[in-house]
C-alpha cells in the first residue's frame, strides 16, 4: 500500500464522527455545556460562566466559547455545538502523527494517528462532546510543539507551545500543562541533555500562557474574587482564580476537594482496557518493552530516541490514580502519547521478525471476534429497521472476518481485523444504538415538540439541561400547579411533568387538551432491565408533555 493512499483508511473513521455530529446531546454534562453556550450567545457574557442563571465554575471557558462561536457562525443545534470538537480532534491526530514521525517515521507516525483515530474513546466522545477533544488536541500539538523546539531551538515552536498549553489548560485546568511538561521534562532528564533543560527561553512559556490565559483570570476574579466570593454548588468560593489553578484539580489528591467517589487505584487500567479498544493490549505490552529497554539501559536514552511517551504517560496515570474522584474520561489526555508507543510497538512487529507476532495476532482475533459479538447483541437489545445499517454493518463483519482468514501481509493481519471490527461497532454505536437510546431522553424529545409549536413550554417538578438547548431557552420550572396558573394568565401552554404533576392539575381543574405519553431513562447509567427489549419499558419513567388550558 502506497504511502498516501493509506490514509485513505481513516474515511470510515471520519464518516462516524460525522454521523455522531447529528445525534443529541446527551444529559447531563454534554446537554449542560450547551445549554451554558447557548446561554452566553443570549446574554453577550463571554468572561463569566453561568448555568441557568446561576453562577458556574467546575470547567473552564474553552468548551463554551467554541461552542458559543460556532452557534454564532451557524445557529444552535447538534452539528454546531460538536463542531469545535471535531476540528480540535482532526488538530490532534494531525500532531500525534507529526510528533509520531519525527522520532520513528513515516509510518510510524501514520500507525500513531490511525491507532488513535480508531480507538473506542475517540468515537465516543465525538458524539458525548465534553471538554476532553479540545484538551487532548491541545495538549498533544503542545507535546509536539515543545519536541520541536528540543530539537531545532526555534522560537516560534516554543510560541506555539505555549498556545497549546494555553489552549490545553482553558479547556480542563492545569492538566494541561502539566502533562506537556511531565514529557518533555522526563525526555530531556534520561537523554542527560542539560543544555537545552537549562534553557533560558524556556521562561518564555509563561508570558504566552499567562496572556491567553488572562481573559478567563478576569472574568473569574470579577465573578468570586472581586465580590467577596460566592456559594454554588462546589460550596463557597472565595477565589475563582485559586479554585482555578489549585482546588478543583490538586485539591482532588489533597482531599481539599468536595468532589470523591468510591474508585480504587487501579480504576484507570480498566478503564484503559474498553477506552483504548481494540489496541489495549499492544498499548500494555508495547509499554512493558519499552520500560524494560530503558531500565536495563541504566535509565538513559540516546539523542534520537525519545522518553517523552513514557514520562507523559506514567507519571500523569500515577497522579490521576491517586485522586479521589475519578470518571473514565480523565485519563483520555493521555491517548495521543499511547498511540504513539503502540504505533512504534506495530511498527517493530511489522518490520522484522519477533517471536511473540503469532500469538499476539492472535489475541487480536479473539478481541475481534468479541467486538463483532457486542455489535451484534446490539442490534438485536434495540431491533434495526433500518437496511442500511444492516448493510453496512454486515459489509464491516465480512471484513473483519475475512482479514482473519485472509494471511495477507503482516501489515495487513495486525491492523486490518482490528480496524474494520472497531469501525463496524462505533457505526453500529453512532447510526443506530445511539438514536434508539435518545428516544428516551423525555425533555429533549419533549422540547422538540414544543419548539415546533407556537405554545410555550414549562416543566412542573421537573426539567432537565437538553430541554433547555432545544427549545432555544432556559424552560420555567414550577413545583405546583398554582404557580403555572398565575404565571400562564389564562393562556393555552406545554407542561412537562410526571404522573404525579397529572394527577395535580386534574385536582386543580385544569383542562388537558393533549397528553402526549414520554418514556424517559438516564440513557448513561444502563441496567439490565433497560437493556432487556422485554423489561425496558418497566426500567422506564413515564412522563407527560401536556397541552393545558388553565
Amino acid at each position: 500500500m502506497k504511502h498516501a493512499k493509506k490514509w485513505l483508511l481513516l474515511l470510515p473513521v471520519l464518516v462516524i464522527y460525522l454521523i455522531g455530529m447529528f445525534i443529541d446531546v446527551m444529559e447531563i454534562d454534554a446537554a449542560q455545556y450547551a445549554t451554558m453556550s447557548l446561554e452566553m450567545t443570549q446574554t453577550g457574557n463571554y468572561l463569566q460562566l453561568y448555568s441557568r442563571g446561576q453562577d458556574y465554575i467546575d470547567k473552564p471557558p474553552m468548551i463554551f466559547w467554541t461552542a458559543a462561536l460556532s452557534f454564532n457562525l451557524f445557529g444552535p443545534g447538534n452539528f454546531a455545538y460538536k463542531l469545535p470538537s471535531i476540528l480540535f480532534t482532526i488538530l490532534g491526530l494531525f500532531s500525534t502523527y507529526r510528533l509520531g514521525r519525527m522520532y520513528y517515521g513515516r509510518w510510524t507516525g501514520f500507525f500513531s494517528a490511525f491507532i488513535l483515530a480508531s480507538c473506542h474513546a475517540w468515537f465516543q466522545f465525538n458524539n458525548d462532546v465534553r471538554t476532553d477533544a479540545i484538551l487532548s488536541g491541545c495538549t498533544i500539538f503542545a507535546v509536539w510543539q515543545l519536541a520541536e523546539y528540543a530539537s531545532a531551538k526555534k522560537t516560534r515552536s516554543l510560541f506555539l507551545a505555549g498556545l497549546g498549553i494555553a489552549g490545553a489548560m482553558l479547556a480542563k485546568g492545569p492538566i494541561g500543562v502539566m502533562v506537556p511538561a511531565l514529557a518533555i521534562g522526563t525526555d530531556l532528564l534520561l537523554k542527560r541533555d542539560w543544555r537545552t533543560l537549562f534553557r533560558w527561553q524556556w521562561f518564555l512559556l509563561i508570558p504566552v500562557v499567562l496572556l491567553c490565559l488572562s481573559p478567563m483570570m478576569y472574568g473569574l476574579y470579577q465573578q468570586y474574587d472581586a465580590s467577596g466570593g460566592r456559594t454554588t454548588y462546589n460550596g463557597v468560593i472565595k477565589s475563582g482564580i485559586h479554585f482555578y489553578f489549585w482546588t478543583q484539580s490538586f485539591g482532588r489528591l489533597t482531599g481539599e476537594s468536595t468532589w470523591a467517589n468510591d474508585t480504587g487505584p487501579f480504576y484507570f487500567v480498566h478503564t484503559f482496557l474498553w477506552a483504548f479498544l481494540p489496541w489495549s493490549l499492544l498499548f500494555f505490552l508495547a509499554l512493558g518493552k519499552r520500560l524494560k529497554k530503558i531500565i536495563f539501559n541504566g535509565l538513559i536514552i540516546k539523542r534520537r530516541q525519545e522518553a517523552l511517551t513514557i514520562g507523559g504517560i506514567i507519571f500523569p496515570w500515577i497522579a490521576f490514580s491517586l485522586s479521589h474522584y475519578k470518571l473514565p474520561h480523565y485519563i483520555f489526555v493521555l491517548f495521543p502519547l499511547c498511540a504513539i508507543l503502540t504505533g512504534a510497538f506495530i511498527r517493530k512487529l511489522i518490520k522484522k521478525y519477533d517471536g511473540d507476532f503469532k500469538p499476539i495476532v492472535i489475541t487480536q482475533y479473539v478481541i475481534c471476534v468479541l467486538l463483532l459479538a457486542l455489535g451484534v447483541v446490539l442490534l438485536v437489545i434495540f431491533p434495526v429497521n433500518s437496511i442500511v445499517v444492516v448493510v453496512i454493518a454486515c459489509a464491516g463483519a465480512f471484513m473483519t472476518l475475512y482479514y482473519i482468514a485472509y494471511r495477507g501481509t503482516r501489515f495487513k493481519q495486525v491492523l486490518f481485523p482490528s480496524f474494520f471490527a472497531i469501525v463496524t461497532l462505533n457505526f453500529i454505536f453512532n447510526a443506530h444504538v445511539y438514536p434508539a437510546l435518545l428516544q428516551f431522553e423525555s425533555g429533549n424529545m419533549a422540547a422538540q415538540i414544543a419548539a415546533r409549536s407556537r405554545f410555550e413550554l414549562t416543566g412542573l417538578n421537573h426539567n432537565s439541561y437538553g430541554m433547555d438547548f432545544y427549545y432555544g431557552k432556559a424552560v420555567p420550572l414550577y413545583s405546583n400547579p398554582a404557580e403555572i396558573i398565575s404565571a400562564g394568565r389564562g393562556k393555552t401552554i406545554w407542561i412537562y411533568t410526571d404522573a404525579e404533576g397529572v394527577a395535580s392539575l386534574r385536582n386543580d381543574s385544569v383542562h388537558l387538551v393533549k397528553d402526549t405519553i414520554l418514556h424517559h431513562f438516564h440513557v448513561s447509567s444502563l441496567s439490565g432491565r433497560f437493556l432487556s427489549p422485554k423489561t425496558r419499558h418497566s426500567a422506564t419513567k413515564e412522563m407527560h408533555l401536556l397541552l393545558a388550558r388553565p
